[in-house]
């Protein structure tokens, strides 16, 4: 049983070391130096001028209004299209 449990142990830490840094499911956080309106304008704005596709954005409410936060969803046709090339079982982070 405990050599089970290495195994187990082991193939768990494994996992992040097979993982593939250019393909995964990416988040970056940044601070803003403008308002609220004027950072999230600014994202729509560069999304719309690069090669990623804004699928559509999401105002975050909370109670009070105690903070502010817009989620955007973008993808990349150049990552699915490599996305496709993967085979199903790729391990992603």
């Amino acid at each position: 049983m405990r050599k089970f449990g290495l195994a187990v142990l082991a193939a768990l830490f494994a996992l992040p070391v097979l993982a593939d840094d250019k393909i995964g499911i990416f988040e970056t956080i940044y601070q803003s130096s403008v308002s609220f309106d004027e950072t999230a304008a600014a994202i729509e704005a560069a999304a719309a001028d690069s090669a990623l596709q804004l699928h559509g954005s999401l105002d975050v409410r909370v109670p009070d209004d105690a903070q502010q936060a817009k989620v955007f969803v973008l993808t990349s046709p150049d990552y699915i299209e490599a996305a496709r090339a993967e085979v199903p079982r790729t391990i992603s982070a």
